[in-house]
């Protein structure tokens, strides 16, 4: 279950044993709806519950949505969802091998989505490279939604059991990433008067911590921080930011960790 509150973590259900807990479907939520998934976001008053294969209806506010990180896992489900619901997506990979990849898999499955959908690589730890991922995306059209999901995980293991390569990349895309995603977007958003940003938290953003998850769950309780402090930020500005919890969703990247986990029982 994803969900996600303005300027909060809101955990998605109590974790079962150990810090994980896996789900097939997904839930985020802004102050004036609700966004419920399994396949497809749906959209609800707030508070609405949902169940997987109900009706759609894209929001208003959402004609076009940006995702870093969008060539697999969460990201990737994300963009087929939104593209699906009629809105114009614009999907980031870190390479433009994996960008275009993914958008070759989303048209395979949506072909009438091929106006709609564009490709633009980009490593979230490079400021000129999220510039130019704007600038693309907003000669598409106006940005109303950021998603700043891209995201890695080390290796599972203690602290000294880590390379220095695997601890630099974690912060340089998980917090780093989010910082300057943050900043390149906001200052789009408030230039065209309106915007909502999603920060994609996850295990670690409400201090909980668990052996062999200290890097990535650091990095998590930073952006858990730094979504809240920009919320109070962007108060009184057109802009909106958010938080976005998966909790555990198996993919390509958790699958991994949770492999290793599963090693240790």
């Amino acid at each position: 279950v994803i969900t996600a509150q303005c300027g909060q973590v809101q955990p998605a259900a109590k974790r079962a044993s150990g810090p994980f807990l896996d789900k097939n479907a997904f839930r985020f939520c802004n102050p004036d709806s609700r966004l419920c998934a399994a396949s497809t976001p749906i959209h609800l008053p707030v508070g609405t519950a949902c169940e997987p294969g109900s009706r759609v209806q894209r929001s208003p506010s959402m004609q076009h949505v940006v995702i870093t990180g969008g060539s697999r896992g969460v990201g990737f489900a994300l963009a087929g969802a939104f593209l699906e619901l009629g809105c114009r997506v614009t999907l980031a990979g870190r390479s433009e091998g994996s960008t275009q990849e993914a958008c070759r898999r989303i048209l395979a499955e949506q072909p009438t989505a091929a106006d709609r959908l564009s490709g633009c690589a980009c490593d979230v730890s490079n400021t000129s490279q999220l510039e130019a991922l704007w600038a693309h995306a907003a000669a598409l059209a106006p940005v109303d939604v950021w998603i700043n999901n891209a995201g890695v995980s080390p290796s599972f293991g203690k602290l000294w059991e880590l390379s220095a390569e695997e601890l630099r990349d974690t912060i340089d895309t998980n917090v780093n990433g989010v910082l300057l995603g943050s900043w390149v977007a906001i200052r789009g958003m408030r230039a065209q008067s309106r915007g909502t940003i999603y920060n994609i938290v996850g295990f670690g953003a409400d201090g909980t911590t668990y052996p062999g998850t200290l890097a990535y769950g650091a990095s998590k309780r930073a952006v858990a921080y730094v979504t809240k402090s920009l919320t109070q930020e962007a108060q009184g500005t057109p802009v909106r930011v958010c938080t976005l919890d998966p909790c555990a969703v198996r993919t390509e990247m958790t699958a991994i960790t949770w492999g290793a986990l599963a090693a240790q029982k």
